[in-house]
Formats: C-alpha cells, structure tokens, sequence
C-alpha cells in the first residue's frame, strides 16, 4: 500500500512538472502598462517604418508620422471581425490586431521614377498576428483592405485576408510569415519581414501604372514595440 502511495505522488509530481515545462500558448495578454488593461488595448511604437517592396517597387512611410492602436481579439476567423460575437476584444486572446495609420510623409520609388511625400498616401488598415504555440514567431494577415494611392498613375488595393477553411490561417492575405516575437519586461518587441502580400490593380489607375493585374509585395524591416501586451 506504501509503494502505491508513493507511485502516486511521483506520477503526480511528474504531471505537475510536465505542465510546468509545456510550451507556451499561443494567445497574447494585456497587462498592467497597457492604454486600456481591462479590454485588451493600447498603443505600440513604431521603432522602424520598413518598407513595401516589389520587382521595381518600393514604398516607405516614415516612423515618426505612423499610429499604431493594438487590440487583443477572441477566436475567429479573420473576415468575421467585431460581428456575431467573434473577434471581439479581450484582455488575454489567441490574436493581436493593429490598427495602423500611415501618416502624410509616405514616398514611393516605381520604375526609377520618384515620388514625393504628399504624392502617395497609404490608407488607414488593420492587421492581424497569430502565433504559432510554443513559437516566438507569428504569422500576419490583413483584417481590412489597405489602399496605396501613387499620385494620379496607380491605384493599389491590399485586400482583406480570406481563409482557405475557417481556422486554418492559411488562404489570400493570412498566414504571412513571417514577425519575430520577443517580451521585454511589459512589452513586446515585434520584427516583421512578412513575403507573399497580395496586392490589386484597382479601377481608376492610368494605362500607364506599370504594375499589373495582381503583385506580389513583401513588407520588410518594420520593428516596434507593443506598449502593454506580451505573449503568454
């Protein structure tokens, strides 16, 4: 009866310390730095802008004039956002949403032809981060259409993310890789070099815009800090 009872404790310590080693999940929590800890919400800093980039391409917003809102979402597919009770805000969630305004100052360079700032505008949209259990890495999707305005050439249309099947990250615009996780004290340090964008040719371009139908852009070499969250 003793070596019973002492098989059990050791299965029991044994249980203990297996969950004690698990792997983190993959969900984000706000804490006590956070804007608004209770919802799940706050701002991030933007370290470094990055830049969108195609064969012949690129666009880049500067640092200073770009706001960021974070929000900590629920479950759910991404095309379902703040409707029928599914990726609403929380405190502790499986997804970390941004809501990014661009700013005035963006500039763009297509073909060897320059454009200044105030002659292409990027408009306010909202991504989306999943990570992958016990992983430092996430993956992106867009959560709303982005529109990048070239002055009167081109109209450029980054659509909303839509999953091959519900909850498999993976389709048009999810499931991006790939954003480099790292928790600092309170906050999180995000580094993002995300490949496969879809990007649209939108009605009102000139014959002249040299992109085509669709292109393919990477956002590489954004860096901020997320002021109030952390992975768990």
């Amino acid at each position: 009866m003793f070596r019973l009872k002492t098989l059990s404790l050791v299965a029991g310590l044994i249980a203990v310390l297996a969950v004690s080693v698990a792997p983190a999940s993959a969900w984000w929590r706000a804490n006590s730095s956070a804007e608004k800890e209770q919802s799940g919400e706050g701002k991030a800093i933007v370290l470094k802008s990055g830049e969108f980039v195609d064969e012949g391409a690129k666009f880049t917003c500067p640092a200073a004039g770009i706001t960021v809102h974070w929000s900590i979402q629920t479950k759910g597919e991404i095309k379902i956002h703040n409707k029928e009770e599914k990726q609403l805000k929380t405190k502790e969630g499986p997804h970390l949403n941004f809501l990014v305004n661009w700013g005035t100052g963006c500039t763009a360079e297509i073909g060897g032809l320059k454009f200044k700032a105030g002659e292409v505008t990027v408009s306010e949209c909202e991504l989306q981060l999943v990570q992958q259990k016990g992983s430092t890495v996430a993956t992106l999707g867009v959560v709303t259409q982005c529109q990048i305005t070239i002055d009167s050439l081109c109209i450029l249309h980054i659509p909303a993310g839509m999953e091959k099947q519900q909850g498999s990250n993976a389709g048009q615009n999810v499931g991006l890789n790939e954003v480099k996780l790292a928790n600092s004290g309170n906050n999180q340090l995000d580094e993002v070099n995300v490949k496969g964008i879809l990007a649209e040719l939108a009605s009102g371009s000139s014959k002249l815009c040299p992109f085509k139908t669709n292109e393919t852009f990477e956002l590489k070499g954004a860096e901020f800090e997320v002021i109030g969250a952390t992975a768990v």
